[in-house]
């Protein structure tokens, strides 16, 4: 699209936009990229990573019936504040479904479906003296 005024001129707009092409089905992501340092040491905060990434799919066949399919990414992040230890990355996916009948809402899930192993950080502070 080629968009002009007179106070700016012409610029070139590129982009898309799209509706679900399956009636029911929407997609919604999240993309976090963070760079949490201590400005006194230098070093990274705990139980901060880099890249966190979310891709929550979610089908509705029926009026009452809604499908998600959550994926979670994160990233290694660090366990000691003199980050000398970190945890790996992981990748987790839950689905869920959720049904309605009258007033009460029947939703099972199953919680990290691939039965990924994974640690998330546990806050070890040191004193200062130590780092």
């Amino acid at each position: 699209m080629l968009l002009c005024s007179a106070l700016l001129g012409c610029s070139v707009l590129d982009g898309c936009e799209r509706d679900s092409i399956i009636k029911g089905l929407s997609v919604a992501s999240l993309y976090t990229y963070l760079i949490a340092k201590d400005e006194n040491t230098g070093f990274y905060i705990t139980c901060s990573p880099k890249h966190t990434a979310r891709l929550d799919i979610k089908y509705r066949p029926l009026e009452k019936l809604s499908i998600m399919f959550n994926n979670k990414y994160v990233s290694k992040q660090f366990s000691r504040s003199d980050n000398s230890e970190s945890v790996s990355y992981y990748y987790i996916a839950d689905l869920r479904a959720e049904y309605y009948i009258k007033m009460i809402r029947l939703f099972p899930k199953v919680e990290n479906m691939f039965d990924n192993d994974y640690d998330y950080g546990i806050v070890i502070l040191l004193r200062q003296e130590h780092i």
